[in-house]
């Protein structure tokens, strides 16, 4: 295995893959990304639904107001039940497959992230991993009776996965790429003009609830009145043995562009705007026409009268498994047009 010495921007990953925030508790993530976003004049405010919005102000002398949203909550297990013998029921946080989650290992965080327990989910029954469905699984913490369990954990507590990270040549493996990964890539364009401000007013916002419906970044959108928005996600891929032909994107093929998914259709002109600035910048790009799933961009595109939006989207391998993928240099080309579209004067 070769392994490639981080540099700035991929450490950004390696910090933020391992900070625990389930859907609806996105504190402890919210508290980081504020910190690494709070540098000259931008500003930072927490919404009623656990939104982060930061505004980075830009000194063009036509310039417009551009959003980007990247969700920051990731799929989890929520505490239904605790059993007798000390076995935990739970109910799905995102979408979850029983074959992703079955031998999973789990663990539960404090309020400040700290761990307090740990656990692995298993079948109720040896079946085979197609006939199985979520109700089959349970989470075994190691108790060995309900007293036991209820010191650990209560109902209404949530796991996630235990983070993991390691390289292989560009491909980085990861828990919660989707979408730790399109954070990391807003503050890395965000760090970019530490020295020198952006052409446009940026609206930075790190959206609480996508996993669960997409809620956050809705109401965050409605009170901004941007001029043109953009969703920053991963995008599943079609270039792994058994694809099912539902996503267009490949690993190694650049930044995204986002036509469709089930929740949006992205703004024409805009995409043209898009590819064109990518091809005058260089920034390797390939189309996004996904059947499946949705992102930000179908939550902010509706608010108010209608807001003209964009996609630029990672492939990633594997979401919503324990271990997901994604190419060094996509991350790469992703923050790269993020500058550009932040940096250049443009219209649509």
């Amino acid at each position: 295995m070769e392994y490639i010495e981080t540099a700035p921007d991929s450490d950004l990953l390696e910090r933020l893959h391992r900070i625990p925030g389930p859907s609806g508790q996105e504190d402890c993530i919210r508290a980081e990304l504020q910190r690494l976003t709070a540098w000259g004049g931008n500003t930072a405010r927490t919404d009623a639904l656990g939104n982060l919005i930061v505004f980075c102000p830009g000194t063009g002398e036509h310039k417009r107001t551009l959003l980007f949203s990247a969700h920051m909550d990731t799929v989890g297990l929520m505490v239904t039940e605790i059993t007798d013998e000390g076995f935990l029921r739970f109910a799905p946080l995102g979408g979850l497959l029983p074959a992703d989650l079955a031998r999973a290992q789990v663990v539960f965080c404090d309020p400040a992230g700290q761990e307090r327990a740990r656990g692995v989910v298993v079948p109720a029954e040896e079946k085979e991993s197609k006939s199985f469905t979520l109700d089959d699984l349970y989470l075994d913490i190691g108790a060995g009776s309900k007293s036991e369990a209820e010191a650990l954990v209560q109902p209404g507590d949530c796991a996630v996965y235990a983070p993991v990270l390691f390289r292989q040549g560009q491909r980085v493996f990861a828990t919660f790429l989707d979408n730790r990964a399109g954070c990391a890539a807003l503050v890395a364009a965000l760090n970019r003009f530490r020295s020198q401000p952006p052409y446009h007013d940026l609206y930075l916002v790190f959206s609480a609830q996508e996993e669960v419906g997409m809620r956050g970044a809705r109401p965050a959108a409605f009170g901004l009145r941007a001029d043109y928005g953009f969703g920053i996600d991963v995008t599943c891929t079609a270039d792994q043995p058994g694809s099912d032909h539902s996503a267009t994107a490949k690993l190694g093929g650049g930044a995204a562009l986002k036509l469709m998914d089930h929740s949006v259709l992205c703004d024409r002109p805009l995409l043209h705007r898009m590819q064109q600035l990518a091809a005058e910048k260089g920034i390797p790009h390939q189309m996004d026409i996904m059947k499946v799933g949705g992102t930000d961009a179908g939550a902010i595109q509706p608010v108010r009268e209608g807001l003209p939006v964009g996609g630029i989207s990672l492939p990633c391998r594997y979401t919503h498994s324990p271990v997901e993928c994604i190419d060094q240099t996509d991350f790469q080309a992703v923050v790269d047009l993020i500058q550009a579209l932040a940096e250049s004067e443009w219209t649509v």
